[in-house]
């Protein structure tokens, strides 16, 4: 057997991070350029094709009737309940059905 051969070549190769460097800088006009289409890509299927999400907050004063504050449960369904819902869902879509959009 020979004894200047590996009894396992090397089967790595090695990677020159300075030639990588070099090669990617070579083609930064190619990268950029598509960094910039993806961007404007984005930006319009996010502009005509993706719904908008809409989120309303609303604070709602109730009366200390009975210990309301320190009884969670019963502020859940005060909160839940339709006669408290309906009124307020009906005075929003009034609202919203009176503006015409663009």
């Amino acid at each position: 057997m020979d004894e200047n051969k590996e009894p396992y070549p090397n089967e790595y190769e090695e990677v020159d991070l300075r030639e990588l460097i070099m090669t990617l800088w070579s083609g930064k006009w190619i990268i950029i350029g598509l960094f910039i289409v993806a961007i404007i890509g984005a930006g319009l299927i996010s502009q005509f094709y993706l719904t908008p999400t809409y989120k309303i907050e609303a604070v709602i004063q109730l009366s200390n009737i009975d210990n309301l504050y320190s009884n969670p449960e019963a502020v859940t369904q005060i909160i839940k309940s339709n006669s408290l819902v309906f009124p307020i869902m009906s005075e929003y879509n009034q609202k919203f059905s009176d503006v015409q959009l663009n």
